[in-house]
Parts: C-alpha cells; sequence; structure tokens
C-alpha cells in the first residue's frame, strides 16, 4: 500500500515588532505567522508557513483543510489542493480561505520533493 498522509498540523507564532506600524486606522503591534507540517504513515514531512494577517487561518486548516488531506496519498499535490479547494467552494477559494488552503498546498509541495529527495525548486522543474 502507498505511503499516506497521517496528520496536518499547524501552529500560530506572534512575534511583537520593536516599533509600531500606523497605517492610518490600521496599527500593526505585532506579526503574526503559522506554521504548517504535514507527516505522512512512514514519517515524511513537508513544511510551510505564511503570514496570517491575523485571521483565523488555524481554525479554517483544522475545520476544513485538514481532514481532506488526511488518509491520502501525497504523490499528487495538484489534486489534494483541488479537492480540497472544492470541498468547500465558499470559503476556500479566496480571501482568508485561500491563504488558508495556500499554507497546506505549499507544505503539501514540500513533502512530495522531499520524498524524491529534492529540492522544491528541482521537483518543479526549475
Amino acid at each position: 500500500m502507498a505511503d499516506t498522509i497521517q496528520s496536518v498540523a499547524v501552529v500560530t507564532v506572534r512575534a511583537p515588532l520593536p516599533l509600531t506600524i500606523r497605517f492610518g486606522p490600521w496599527v500593526m503591534e505585532h506579526r503574526e505567522f503559522i506554521l504548517c507540517r504535514i507527516r505522512t504513515e512512514a514519517g515524511l514531512e513537508g513544511f510551510s508557513f505564511v503570514y496570517t494577517r491575523d485571521g483565523p487561518l488555524a481554525a479554517l486548516v483544522r475545520r476544513n483543510i485538514a481532514p481532506m488531506y488526511v488518509g491520502q496519498p501525497y504523490d499528487d499535490p495538484a489534486a489534494l489542493h483541488w479537492q480540497a479547494a472544492w470541498s468547500n467552494n465558499a470559503i476556500l477559494p479566496s480571501g482568508i480561505g485561500l491563504r488558508a488552503l495556500s499554507l497546506v498546498d505549499l507544505a503539501a509541495w514540500d513533502l512530495a520533493a522531499r520524498a524524491q529527495g529534492k529540492s522544491i525548486s528541482a521537483y518543479l522543474g526549475g
């Protein structure tokens, strides 16, 4: 049987900025990132991170995206992306939903590249 995705884990990290940044009414006192790790049954891993833009990315990944990846083979990241995107086309194909989906998608591509023993650029033909 082919190796499949065992888990999609995310963690949010908030780092205070040394200086407050103001863009009119938008005040930034911190930068928030979300990190993603996809792990297979065999222990292979793929990683990614993005800015959250203070959106609830972790909740979207846990509730809407991770269940679409877990138990699936990881050799076709594009198919996984579209399967997840169309599972909830009201939320995931745009805005903050797309940011959450992109986070997991990047980790899936990283996993596929690592499984082939290649860098992401070599895996994508660059």
